[in-house]
């Protein structure tokens, strides 16, 4: 349910992990993680899905950075579909 003024957005990061591309060659496609985001715009639907791409990238343990490549919001009516 959406809050009041806010609406759902599903937003797609596609990214893609460079050091580890070095080790394990370049893939076809790039990584892709999609948050679901109630925000007031899009503009600010894609800041959040930013945030918590960033802070998720500085927890993990992998110890290669992600490069974004490109980001897509879109008015969601529905959950959006689970990471790659």
């Amino acid at each position: 349910m959406e809050s009041p003024g806010l609406a759902r957005y599903a937003v797609t990061i596609h990214y893609r992990e460079p050091s580890y591309e070095l080790r394990a060659g370049p893939r076809p496609t790039p990584f892709r993680w999609t948050f679901a985001v109630e925000a007031p715009s899009q503009e600010a639907a894609i800041a959040a899905a930013r945030r918590v791409f960033r802070d998720t990238e500085q927890r993990s343990s992998v110890g290669w950075g992600r490069e974004i490549i490109l980001i897509d919001a879109q008015l969601s009516p529905a959950e959006p579909p689970r990471s790659e």
